[in-house]
């Protein structure tokens, strides 16, 4: 059987965010076609896929909120899944996993972005989607039930709520068998802090750069400004990043610097209106700004920007590290009145390619992910 029937007939994509389906799973496997069976998690999700997915007119979508592991077991084995793909490995991911490995389905996971050890949330954002937070907790507690162990319900809480370290949870069976991840760095940092074996992962490289292209060449009164979705995932308050926009809109004047946003994929209208409207920043969807300079935090697009040797400025926000992966080849300034005293640094390309490699091609993925070894 071919990898092309192997996706039609056995494999299955989850997510809980409708775009990161077309994102990550399709695009990464550079797929024309549905594979077997697509899971979303979270309704809202499932309705937007269905409106707006690149297969939303596909019979064979399925929301699955609420669903118990014998739910997902029984919808796994009715569409003869052999393969199940995932981009991350949060509770819903562990919770399917769970499912998955009861029938001896393959794991495949995809590394999607540039990871920290620990995502902390405001806290207001558990109160704002209470729903799903209580969701969440539900799958964390059917988890440890399947499980047989009810420490797994506080573990499961105690990693991803307070920040502990994962090594709680090193000797239960819910990792995947084949990980792709962006490069060696990558594959030791999973090994580390996520508990991945070495011998499940492969380098695969970085795959969105596979599907980025710069724009027009803009001229240097451009500056680009790489959005991160920090206010949608509740990981900054809405203070703190504007005050950081409005320093950048200060800074601009100032160096009479029109600012053109590359917009995140699920960046929220409202607040990108108030960035065009009030701020008068231009916004761009698809493309990437082919800009000499970009400002950004510590985005996994800003290495597109580096690796064509483009000046990479790393501005700290208030309570965000920015990881190495991003500072040892970028420029990292505490505030944007730094930027000038930094005019004639330069990043190191090769460094940044050490973290972020080019991309292998869409048949060696598929070749690593669906080839018996």
């Amino acid at each position: 059987m071919d990898y092309e029937n192997k996706i039609k007939e056995n494999l299955c994509i989850y997510d809980i965010n409708a775009k990161d389906i077309d994102r990550y799973g399709i695009s990464f496997l550079g797929l024309k076609f549905p594979p077997k069976l697509i899971i979303l998690e979270d309704f809202s999700e499932y309705k937007y896929y269905r409106e707006y997915g690149k297969f939303k007119n596909y019979n064979n979508i399925i929301c699955s909120a609420w669903f118990s592991i014998n739910k997902l077991i029984h919808l796994l084995k009715k569409n003869n899944i052999k393969y199940l793909l995932i981009d991350a490995h949060r509770i819903p991911d562990v919770h399917i996993i769970i499912a998955a490995k009861s029938l001896g389905i393959n794991i495949l996971y995809i590394q999607h972005g540039m990871y920290i050890p620990f995502m902390k949330r405001e806290w207001n954002l558990f109160i704002k989607k209470l729903i799903k937070s209580i969701r969440y907790f539900y799958y964390a507690f059917n988890s440890s039930m399947e499980l047989k162990d009810i420490s797994l319900f506080k573990k499961l809480f105690d990693i991803h709520v307070r920040g502990k370290e994962r090594n709680i949870i090193k000797n239960y069976d819910i990792f995947p068998d084949k990980a792709g991840v962006f490069s060696e760095y990558w594959k030791e940092w999973h090994n580390k802090y996520y508990l991945f074996e070495k011998d499940s992962m492969f380098i695969m490289g970085t795959p969105d750069f596979r599907k980025y292209k710069f724009g027009v060449k803009l001229d240097n009164k451009y500056v680009a400004y790489c959005y991160q979705s920090l206010l949608e995932d509740g990981r900054i308050s809405k203070k703190d990043m504007f005050d950081f926009y409005d320093s950048l809109k200060e800074w601009a004047i100032n160096h009479n610097k029109k600012i053109i946003i590359k917009v995140h994929p699920v960046a929220q209208k409202e607040n990108l209106d108030i960035l065009q409207n009030k701020y008068g920043f231009e916004l761009e969807y698809n493309l990437i700004p082919n800009t000499e300079i970009v400002i950004g935090h510590y985005s996994s697009l800003l290495p597109f920007w580096g690796i064509h040797n483009r000046k990479v400025i790393c501005v700290k926000l208030p309570g965000h590290e920015i990881d190495k992966s991003i500072a040892d080849w970028s420029i990292v300034v505490d505030s944007l009145n730094e930027i000038d005293k930094i005019s004639n640094h330069s990043i190191d390309v090769e460094l940044c390619k050490y973290y972020f490699n080019f991309p292998i091609s869409v048949e060696e993925l598929k070749n690593k992910f669906f080839k018996k070894e």
